[in-house]
Formats: structure tokens, C-alpha cells, sequence
């Protein structure tokens, strides 16, 4: 180090003790030097904070040098401009702290030429006199020198004394020049300190990723609402001050839909999100967004309003920052994206947000996850619910429109139809309740081979299209249904212990199109409907056959007991008569007797007819067209009545079916005999549309339906709830003065499946 020149050269005037006093001055001064270089050297060396080296640095030197006033410049890293870091004894008129710019000034010359200046009296420098600063701020004694590190300038040391010329002196110079390179390395220290401090702080914000994707984790532990886990994730981004959002693929990965945004745009508000919908743009349409998708590699990106506006597809006005754009991946696919908006304070280590990227994405297939499970067990918590009530659904009538009802509702669909395989297994016909469903009518249908519904039966799997326009699958159905605006079908097979008993259609998603979610439901319904069904079947034809037991079982006690109480009762009268005719007896007896026999006669004869209608035999020997012939025949010849009696051929019913017309037809009859007083009869038995139609009219005195009871007409009421317990339609039309007709529709169909 060179602490200043050699002393004075000895002068042929000035004596030998002379010239040992000053060598001793200059010798005590360097000392003096060397001891504060060394003190400065601790001090500044015993700092780490940058302004505290900074502070160190001028009021040590201002002190060592006896300076008036000092100020420290250093270089911007970014643009080199010189900038004001600190300043001593300078009032605000002087210096205007880091706008100061140092043009002609001894600043500025010391900073361009590298070198040092030393002058004892400004004012009288030739080349520093006319500087501005100099006259204006009558500036006398001024020291400056350089910062430099490792050969490039980092800075400038001034210090000067308004007061006194020849202030400073060369070893001031070698001093102040030792106290800068000094200054350089302490700078450079503290520097490399704060590069440490940062590099710390950048560790403990990684720690603070971490822990924060911890709190995350567990605060969405369980959630199985999208919405509310996006706030969650964003509310904790935001306390680490990200703002982001979350855009997710679609299930064909065709567009991108905005779920969460929580960045705020130059005026302060939240980015609004139209509240028609969640925004949504094809993948196709973007760029960063595609190609961030096809590489999954996260990309920084300067602008974010770029992205935004991507997704948006309109202008976001974000305050201006950049943005990193991570996918989304769980389970080796693609699910969506997360951008973060970032600024200066935050880390932008790509590695560090890909992996809290690859967090989230698992947090979000997680409730994806956790939600289809929910979703599955209320799905299957519905169905039980409907299996319940299918099971507890005797009644054919209701159960079909239950099912048709709830197909409906679980597919969110507009038409549902029960169809069901006819005998031979060659069509499908509509399985209609007693009431029209849907304009549909009971018979009608389609043939099997060809349809959709008939490839459902024979892969006993749910079919779906989607396209029935464009669907040569669905000719069938679309001919059946005669809908202009047909646009989607699910067929579900109805199979009840391995025997395909027909197909469920279903039609016409309102929203959207059928999924696989729709075939996993309707798939279980429809095997629970199957089910149920044939239990409805088989309870109706128990029923029926415990009807016909107890009705046997009645007619042979009638037949012992009533018959031949009745029967009794007869004889006695006869005898009484006999006895009567003695010379002895009146005529006052014979009268209640002829009245008794009259009453027991015919209370014999009903006997026999209601025993007859409890167990009618005849049908099985004949069959139901000679039976209705030969009653009709009966009645004309025993009653004197006009009785036409009108048939095709025998309908290929069952017993059940047969004794239920049979039992309708003779009650019909009856009450005509009874309580019409008519002279013609018309009896009709036809098939139409796949039912048998049974129609009985008279040209009696006919009646006001409106008036009659019919909980108090045993006859009314028994042939309308025998012909419902068939699945049929009972109709009873009758107007004073005009006779009466009573019709009995009932399905051929006997869903013996």
C-alpha cells in the first residue's frame, strides 16, 4: 500500500535537525495512518448488514480525514448509473439524494476517469474553478476517489471543507484511497452477506411451500365440492401472495373450463366471471395453454395477461406481472392447469412450482375421486330406495308407472317406455298402465330383430345412442316414438332370473347427451325392475289362485250347507201342499205356502247361479266363447229377451283372464235381467290392438252413471276391480231413456315372463 510520496527532498538551506523533525512528522503521521486504516479495516470488516457498511464506511473516513461533509455513490447492478447511497452534512439544497446526477462535477470526473482528485483550493483550481458546484457551493479543499472491485468501479468516495483551503493532503489522498479499497471488499462482503440472507429467505419460503401445501392437504381432506376446495387452495396461495387460477379439461379433453380465478385486475376488482356458465374455451384456440398441455412442462411466461386472456377470450386489464403456467397431471394424465401470478418477491424456481403444480393436481383428482365415490353410494343408496319400493309395489298398474316415472327422473330424460317381449319372443310391445302413458298405447311396438332395444336384450348390456338420426340402429324406435326432435336413446335389458323378459327405453336427455354414469344407473334400476315385475306377476297370479281356492272352497260349503237348507225348505212347502188339499184345509194356508215354495225356488236358483260364478266349470270344458254362447242362450230361452251374442275366434287368454270375462259378462247380463226391463241384448267379445274387448248393451231404461255409488254397487264395483287387477280398462256408459253399456278392455299380454 502507498501511503503518500517520498518526504520532501532535503533542501541545501534547511539543517540536518530540521530535516529530522519533519522525517519524524511524516513517519508519525503514516503511523497514525496505518493504525486507522487498520481500526477502519476491523470495523468495517466486523459489519455484514449493507448499511451498516455504508454508514461505517463515510463516517469513518469523514472522521479519519477530518472531512467536512462526505457522500458514497454506488453503481445500479442493472443500469450503471451512479445513484446517491449516503450522504453527510449535505442540506437538502444541496444534493437532492439518489436523483443527484454528478455532471460536471469532480464527481463525475473521478467516476469517468477512474483516477482520484486532490485539491487544496477548489476556487483557485484552473480546472476545477468554473464547475457549477464549485461557485455555487464555494468549495475549497475536495477529496474523491474510486471504489473498485477486481478492476471494475463499483463507486465514489467525495469528501470536502467549504471552510478551510488545504484541508487535505496527499497521505490524506493514500489514506482515503486505502480506506476505498477497503471499502470495496467490505461492500463485496456485505453484498455476498445478502446474497446468503436471500438465498436464506428464498429456503425458509420453500418451507413455507411446503408447510403450506401441508395445510392445504389437510384442509381439503375430504372435501367433495370443486368449488370449495378451489377457495381453499386459492385462500392459501393468497396468504403467501399468489394469486392463480384453476382451468380444468373437459372429459374429452377437447376445452378448457375456468373454475377458479382470484387475480385482480389495474383497478382492483376480481376478473368477473360470467354468471351464465363456467367460462370455457377449446384447447385448440390457445396457444401457451396447448403446448404447456402436450409437453407438461410448466413455462414461465412475462405477461399473464396474455394467458388470462387466452382462457377468457376477452381483455383481463391485469396489473402487469408474469406468470407461471403448470399443468395439471394426476395419474399419468392431463387434468387441466394452475397459473400463478408472480412478482419479484416470489421464488420462480420452476421445479419448486411444478411440484406444488403435481400437489394440487392430487388434491383435485382426489375430490374427483372422493365426489364419484359419494356419487356411487347415493346412487346405490337411491336405488335400494327404489328397490324398496319396487318391491313393495303390488300392483301392476302402479309398478309400471313408478318405473316409467323414475327412469325418467334418473336419467333426466324426457319419455320412458316398458316394453316387453311377446310370446314367441319376436316383438316388443308397450306394457301400458290402465291410464295412456305418454300417448302411448298397450300392444303397440316394434319388432325385435334390427332395433336397439332388441341388441340390449341379446348382449344383455345397456345400449346408447346419442346420434339416432344418424343411428341405422334406432329405425325401429324412431318409427315407434314418431318424434321429430328425437336425439338420444338408452336401452336397458329386463332380465328377471336369466329369462329376458323385454327392454326399458328411455329417451331424449335433457341435458346433453346419455353417459356411461346413465348405463351404470340404469343398468341397476333396470334389473330391479325386471325383478320386480315378475314378482308383481307372480304375486297377481297368486292372488288369483287363492281367489279360485277360496271361491271353490265357498261353493262347496254353499253346496253343503246353504243348498240343501234351501233345498229342504222346498219339500216342506210341497208336503204343507199336499196335506192342504185334504176336504178339511183352507184356502188361507195354501197362499203363504205358495209363496214359500215360490221364494225357495227361486232363492235355489240364484244359489245355483252364484255357485256357478264361483267356480265356473264350463270354461274349462269349453272354452269362453261356447260358454257365453251357451249362458246367452240360457237367459233368452228362460227370459223371454232378444239376446245376440257376437264372436271371433277364442283369444288366446288364460284361465284367470277367461273367468274374469266370463264372471264380467254373466254379471252384466244379470243386472240387465234384474234392473233394466230391457228386450235386446247385444253381447260382443273382439280383439282390438292387442286386448280383448267384452261389451254388453242393452236398450233398457238406463240410468244417470253420476248418481250410482259405486261402493254401494257390489256389482258395479266388482266387475271394474276385476278388470283392473288384469291391467284392463272398465268403462260404463248409460243415460236414462237410452239404455246402458258396459265394456271391459283387458291386455292379452299376461307378463308371464
Amino acid at each position: 500500500m502507498d501511503l503518500g510520496s517520498e518526504p520532501p527532498a532535503r533542501s541545501t538551506q534547511v539543517g540536518e535537525e530540521q530535516t529530522q523533525t519533519q522525517l519524524h512528522f511524516h513517519l508519525k503521521r503514516r503511523i497514525a495512518h496505518l493504525h486507522t486504516l487498520q481500526e477502519i479495516s476491523c470495523k468495517l470488516n466486523s459489519k455484514l448488514g449493507l448499511e451498516d457498511v455504508l454508514t461505517s464506511i463515510l463516517d469513518e473516513t469523514i472522521r479519519a480525514i477530518g472531512a467536512e461533509r462526505g457522500c458514497l455513490l454506488l453503481a445500479n447492478p442493472a443500469t450503471g448509473d451512479l445513484e446517491m447511497r449516503l450522504t453527510r452534512h449535505f442540506h437538502p439544497p444541496d444534493l437532492a439524494g439518489k436523483s443527484f446526477r454528478p455532471s460536471r462535477t469532480v464527481i463525475e470526473r473521478v467516476w469517468c476517469e477512474e483516477k482520484p482528485v486532490l485539491t487544496a483550493n477548489a476556487l483557485e483550481d484552473p480546472e476545477l474553478a468554473e464547475a457549477d458546484s464549485v461557485r455555487n457551493y464555494v468549495l475549497r479543499s475536495i477529496l474523491c476517489v474510486p471504489l473498485r472491485l477486481q478492476g471494475q468501479k463499483i463507486g465514489v468516495l467525495y469528501l470536502d471543507n467549504r471552510l478551510k483551503a488545504g484541508q487535505f493532503q496527499k497521505d490524506d489522498l493514500a489514506l482515503a484511497a486505502a480506506i476505498a479499497d477497503q471499502a470495496a471488499i467490505a461492500l463485496h462482503n456485505a453484498h455476498l452477506h445478502q446474497e446468503a440472507v436471500d438465498r436464506a429467505q428464498k429456503l425458509m419460503e420453500v418451507v413455507q411451500h411446503v408447510q403450506s401445501s401441508n395445510q392445504i392437504s389437510l384442509k381439503v381432506q375430504g372435501l367433495t365440492d370443486f368449488p370449495e376446495l378451489f377457495a381453499v387452495i386459492g385462500g392459501e396461495l393468497e396468504q403467501f401472495g399468489y394469486h392463480c387460477a384453476i382451468a380444468l379439461l373437459n372429459p374429452d379433453e377437447t376445452c378448457l373450463e375456468v373454475r377458479y380465478v382470484s387475480f385482480a385486475g389495474e383497478s382492483g376488482p376480481d376478473i368477473p366471471i360470467p354468471v351464465d356458465g363456467v367460462p370455457c374455451v377449446s384447447v385448440a384456440e390457445t396457444t401457451i395453454c396447448r403446448q404447456v398441455l402436450a409437453t407438461r412442462q410448466g413455462r414461465l411466461v412475462a405477461d399473464l395477461d396474455e394467458v388470462m386472456t387466452e382462457l377468457l377470450r376477452h381483455p383481463t386489464n391485469l396489473a402487469c406481472q408474469s406468470a407461471f403456467v403448470a399443468p395439471l397431471v394426476a395419474n399419468n394424465r392431463g387434468i387441466g392447469l394452475l397459473i400463478l401470478g408472480l412478482n419479484r418477491v416470489h421464488l420462480e424456481d420452476p421445479s419448486l412450482l411444478m411440484a406444488f403444480a403435481n400437489q394440487v393436481a392430487t388434491m383435485i383428482e382426489m375430490c374427483r375421486l372422493h365426489t364419484q365415490l359419494q356419487q356411487r353410494l347415493a346412487e346405490i343408496q337411491s336405488v335400494l330406495a327404489i328397490t324398496r319400493a319396487l318391491v313393495s309395489e303390488v300392483s301392476l298398474n302402479n309398478l309400471l308407472e313408478f318405473i316409467m316415472t323414475q327412469a325418467e327422473h334418473l336419467t333426466n330424460a324426457e319419455g320412458a317406455a316398458v316394453l316387453l317381449l311377446d310370446d314367441d319372443g319376436r316383438r316388443l310391445e308397450v306394457a301400458s298402465p290402465s291410464e295412456p302413458w305418454r300417448h302411448m298405447k298397450a300392444g303397440s311396438g316394434f319388432p325385435v330383430q334390427g332395433s336397439l332395444a332388441g341388441l340390449a336384450i341379446a348382449s344383455q348390456r345397456v345400449q346408447i345412442s346419442n346420434q339416432v338420426e344418424e343411428d341405422d340402429r334406432t329405425a325401429s324406435e324412431r318409427a315407434f316414438l314418431r318424434s321429430a326432435e328425437l336425439n338420444s336413446l338408452l336401452c336397458a335389458p329386463l332380465v328377471a332370473q336369466s329369462k329376458s323378459l323385454g327392454a326399458l327405453l328411455v329417451w331424449n336427455k335433457r341435458e346433453r347427451v346419455f353417459t356411461s354414469h346413465d348405463s351404470r344407473l340404469m343398468g341397476l334400476f333396470a334389473d330391479q325392475a325386471a325383478l320386480a315385475l315378475h314378482n308383481a306377476w307372480l304375486y297377481a297370479r297368486n292372488r288369483q289362485l287363492a281367489v279360485e281356492q277360496e271361491r271353490h272352497r265357498l261353493a262347496q260349503e254353499l253346496h253343503d250347507s246353504v243348498t240343501q237348507s234351501l233345498y229342504s225348505i222346498a219339500l216342506a212347502a210341497q208336503t204343507a201342499l199336499k196335506l192342504l188339499d185334504q176336504p178339511d184345509s183352507g184356502d188361507k194356508v195354501r197362499n203363504p205356502i205358495e209363496h214359500i215354495l215360490e221364494f225357495s225356488q227361486t232363492a235355489l236358483t240364484e244359489m245355483r247361479e252364484q255357485l256357478h260364478n264361483l267356480y265356473p266349470t264350463v270354461l274349462i270344458d269349453k272354452g269362453l266363447i261356447q260358454a257365453l254362447a251357451e249362458y246367452c242362450d240360457e237367459l233368452e230361452t228362460q227370459y223371454t229377451l232378444s239376446i245376440k251374442f257376437m264372436a271371433g275366434s277364442e283369444p288366446p287368454l288364460s284361465m284367470v283372464q277367461r273367468k274374469t270375462l266370463y264372471y264380467i259378462a254373466r254379471e252384466a247380463l244379470w243386472n240387465v235381467i234384474k234392473h233394466a226391463g230391457a228386450t235386446r241384448i247385444d253381447v260382443s267379445l273382439t280383439t282390438e290392438n292387442g286386448q280383448v274387448v267384452l261389451s254388453v248393451t242393452d236398450d233398457g231404461a238406463g240410468f244417470d252413471p253420476l248418481t250410482v255409488d259405486r261402493e254401494e254397487t257390489i256389482g258395479l264395483r266388482s266387475m271394474e276391480e276385476r278388470t283392473r287387477l288384469l291391467g284392463g280398462i272398465f268403462e260404463l256408459r248409460s243415460e236414462p231413456g237410452h239404455g246402458t253399456r258396459v265394456t271391459s278392455r283387458i291386455p292379452i299380454q299376461a307378463f308371464e315372463r
